[in-house]
């Protein structure tokens, strides 16, 4: 397995986290890798890590443009056909990886994810299942207080911070979607969604754990405000339904909402749809690409993952 992790500015999370990471790795027979994104950090990372860890593989992006191309790169540079994705606040539980890989024996898996915990070890989030609202697929979180409540499933998606990767699967997909997504929010969904339609499988496997610090001072709710979040996440959003919902009533729910929604003093909103709209001519492109590959309808991937199917490959 390699480990990829994507950084912007986290030295200090770095030298709290990746000493552990490292440990773990070396602890067990799995990782023969740790690749470390720079994603143009100014504070030093690059310089303590070269230093620190000699052994990690350090790839240079000479500026910060998102998470997307971060972890694109990191994917190319992996030598291993399995790769664990890594945010630079979290570090593996006992055992994470050798939970995960089994599942990725099956070659219609895309990728598998774990559960989180704080670093306190509470339960921090979990998965639990699909909504599709004014028809948008959306995953639904929520908390578990104990693994065996939840079964290892098929599911909609997971946040990209914790997740093992067929890495032929995710190339032949082209990653996450570095061109539109940018430079934060949704590209996780609309990865796992153009994999389900695809026709892969995406797995959760809550035996495995990873914790998260959620200490990284550069983190996105540190960088911008609440308003400039919502803005990009929504302006993501338009962009995803555009290129992957194909379903004639969904996609027709959709735009009666759309509409609804400009008839109301929501400035915010306006802003945001014509932020996407500006990227209208590339989204009609890349939507008849996604129409032409798939090999699922939406409405057969809502209801594949909505079934909460058990996963036992890797019984």
């Amino acid at each position: 397995v390699s480990l990829v992790i994507t950084n912007y500015d986290g030295k200090d999370i770095l030298a709290r986290c990746l000493p552990q990471v490292i440990s773990y790795a070396q602890s067990g027979d799995c990782i023969d890798e740790v690749v470390l994104v720079e994603n143009g950090s100014r504070d030093g990372s690059h310089e303590f890590v070269l230093k620190e860890f000699p052994s990690v593989k350090i790839v240079l992006i000479d500026q910060n443009r998102g998470f997307a191309p971060g972890a694109n790169a990191g994917f190319r540079a992996a030598r291993n056909q399995a790769v664990l994705l890594l945010s630079n606040d979290m570090v593996p539980g006992e055992g994470c990886v050798e939970r995960l890989l089994p599942h990725l024996r099956d070659p219609r898996v895309f990728a598998v994810t774990a559960r989180q915990l704080d670093g306190d070890g509470n339960i921090y989030l979990g998965v639990n299942g699909l909504s599709v609202k004014w028809g948008v697929p959306r995953a639904q979180w929520g908390f578990h207080p104990r693994p065996e409540q939840e079964p290892r499933q098929a599911v909609t998606h997971f946040g990209g911070g914790i997740s093992l990767y067929n890495r032929d699967h995710l190339l032949a997909l082209g990653g996450f979607d570095e061109e539109l997504l940018v430079p934060f929010y949704i590209e996780d969904d609309d990865l796992f969604y153009r994999a389900w339609k695809r026709g892969f499988t995406v797995v959760y496997e809550p035996r495995a754990c990873v914790y998260h610090y959620h200490e990284h001072p550069a983190a996105i709710a540190h960088r911008y405000d609440r308003r400039m979040r919502w803005r990009i996440e929504q302006k993501n959003r338009f962009i995803y339904v555009w290129k992957n919902v194909h379903d004639r009533k969904m996609f027709t729910a959709h735009l009666l909402r759309t509409c609804i929604q400009l008839l109301l003093p929501r400035f915010r909103y306006h802003v945001a749809l014509a932020d996407a709209l500006k990227h209208r001519q590339r989204v009609l492109q890349k939507r008849r690409e996604e129409r032409q590959a798939s090999q699922r309808t939406d409405v057969e991937v809502v209801e594949a993952i909505r079934a909460h199917i058990p996963w036992d490959s890797a019984s």
